[in-house]
């Protein structure tokens, strides 16, 4: 493998990051699934980075209602800006629309 490291996200609020798209807007959507610790942050969670690592954005929570998730697995974003998000527990997709998420 050729290549060069050049830069990594680190940041107290990632737990144990599954998933990552990139928006078009150049933030970085990021999926953490987990491991819950047993006093917060709950970390199962979408966080959405700027490019250079600041965290611009979250949102979801550990759940099985709308909105949450019980293992975020996986996220992808549409050239549009709608926000996918696989949750494997929860056994399903959710989308996710809103300028709020993108600029």
């Amino acid at each position: 493998m050729n290549g060069t490291f050049e830069f990594a996200w680190t940041a107290d609020e990632l737990g144990r990051p599954y998933g990552i798209d990139v928006a078009p807007s150049g933030e970085l959507d990021v999926i953490d699934g987990g491991d819950l610790p047993a006093t917060g942050p709950d970390r199962s969670r979408v966080v959405i980075l700027s490019p250079e690592g600041g965290i611009r954005a979250t949102f979801g929570a550990f759940g099985s209602q709308d909105g949450q998730f019980r293992l975020g697995h996986d996220v992808a974003v549409g050239d549009d800006g709608r926000i996918y998000v696989v949750d494997a527990w929860g056994r399903r997709v959710q989308k996710f629309v809103g300028a709020t998420f993108h600029e």
